[in-house]
């Protein structure tokens, strides 16, 4: 019961940081739009806020499929044993045991 808990708080949390991460960076094709004109842009921060916002996606999004490849590798069958392989190639070990 208490590591169901603990999944749930887990994916709860994942879900809260994209949420954030939705309301409060640019959208990515905004990201990238300022990095192709960073040049000629003003502020100088404009290139620095584009890249951490991308990377920020890019992180989030392998944050969501780590913890969704987890969760179905505890699915029955041939799908739990496909995706707990998946999860073994793009999880690191300790990411893994907290799910």
């Amino acid at each position: 019961m208490q590591h169901r808990r603990s999944q749930l708080l887990l994916l709860l949390g994942t879900a809260l940081a994209a949420l954030v991460l939705l309301l409060a960076a640019p959208s990515p094709a905004t990201a990238v739009a300022d990095l192709q004109h960073a040049g000629g842009a003003a502020d100088p921060f404009v290139p620095l806020v584009a890249a951490v916002t991308l990377l920020a996606y890019l992180l989030a999004g392998w944050l969501l499929a780590v913890v969704l490849a987890t969760l179905a590798g505890r699915l029955p069958g041939i799908a739990g044993r496909a995706a707990a392989g998946i999860a073994a190639r793009i999880a690191p070990a300790a990411v893994r045991r907290a799910v």
